[in-house]
């Protein structure tokens, strides 16, 4: 269907349907920025992905939740010393 035939369809319809297509017009374009955003988002989690992964090889990395413990633990060691 070309440009035209949509501009007629849409110029036929009473005022009121006229109405409902500018609204699904506008949700569609709504629906297209959500996307858009939700792909930026995705893309700039990849970019921390590669960089979280430098730490994938590390042995205290097996575990982060026990690194975090003995890091913290270290900490309020020296500061009670």
């Amino acid at each position: 269907m070309n440009m035209q035939a949509i501009l007629h369809d849409i110029e036929t319809l009473p005022p009121e349907k006229q109405e409902e297509v500018a609204d699904f017009i506008a949700f569609i374009k709504t629906r297209l920025e959500i996307q858009k955003e939700k792909t930026l988002v995705t893309s700039a989690g990849k970019h921390f992905d590669s960089f979280f992964g430098m730490w994938a090889d590390r042995e205290a990395m097996e575990d982060s939740s026990l690194w975090v413990r003995k890091l913290r633990s270290d900490e309020w060691r020296a500061q009670d010393a």
